[in-house]
């Protein structure tokens, strides 16, 4: 097993990948480079090609962003997950180290810190039933904020949605959580202030929005001590050989 705890990680970075064409993704013997075996494995069983292209770009960013940080080879990074589900990365060591998956739509982010981090995304042109929604797992002041915006645009639902979801993930907690017991209020510098009924670590939070493509609501949270947002990279060449995650490589803030 490798250890790097003597290594430190200085900036959180965002890595965001749009699926362009899901027909088109590339086949599993070209991703053995980057993919265990188990993971292809995985991969044969999903049919429907959106389930299969989230799953391989998801698996791919997260190996491939991972390793370009940590200056490691994709294949040698060892996973498991909490009780919860929650991913977290087992070899090498890096206790400086998380990081958060989120896939919807077309879109697939990844984000890594050396602190807690929850990251969430939906595409603003998703098909929703916005206000039962709102109306069921919202609290009323939320639901009634939702629907008083006279073209009921997404905007306003998937900004409390997505919010909500990174903050949850960011602790570790399931979506059964109550929703409504989750609230934002305004903080300085973009940040906005998690305050939970329901919470037992003793942990402040804040998220923030973060304006990457008008397509697509991303949010983040991260302990409220953590006042930098992070560097947003957009990942074009996923699956070339050669690409973005080599200069990421060679830029990474993680250091002797």
């Amino acid at each position: 097993m490798i250890d790097i705890q003597h290594k430190v990680f200085t900036q959180a970075i965002l890595l965001l990948h749009e699926l362009r064409d899901k027909e088109g993704m590339p086949t599993l013997t070209h991703l053995h480079k980057w993919l265990t075996a188990d993971e292809r494995s995985n991969a044969e069983r999903y049919i429907h090609p959106t389930a299969y292209a989230h799953y391989v770009a998801s698996r791919t960013l997260v190996r491939r962003g991972l390793a370009a940080i940590l200056k490691v080879q994709p294949l040698s990074l060892v996973f498991d997950r909490t009780p919860r589900g929650r991913p977290f990365l087992v070899s090498p060591v890096a206790p400086s180290i998380d990081f958060n998956l989120a896939h919807s739509g077309n879109w697939v982010g990844l984000l890594i810190a050396p602190f807690p981090v929850g990251l969430d995304l939906e595409p603003l042109n998703r098909h929703a039933d916005i206000l039962d929604i709102a109306q069921t797992y919202f609290s009323p002041e939320e639901a009634s904020w939702i629907s008083s915006e006279p073209t009921l645009s997404p905007k306003r639902f998937f900004s409390l949605w997505t919010l909500k979801e990174a903050y949850l993930k960011g602790c570790g907690r399931g979506i059964d959580s109550s929703l409504a017991a989750i609230r934002f209020g305004a903080e300085n510098n973009g940040w906005l202030r998690v305050s939970d009924e329901t919470s037992q670590d003793g942990i402040s939070w804040h998220g923030a929005l973060l304006d990457c493509d008008a397509n697509v609501c991303v949010a983040i949270c991260q302990p409220a001590t953590a006042t930098n947002f992070p560097r947003v990279i957009r990942i074009t060449g996923l699956f070339d050989d050669v690409s973005q995650f080599d200069s990421l490589s060679d830029s990474a803030d993680y250091q002797q």
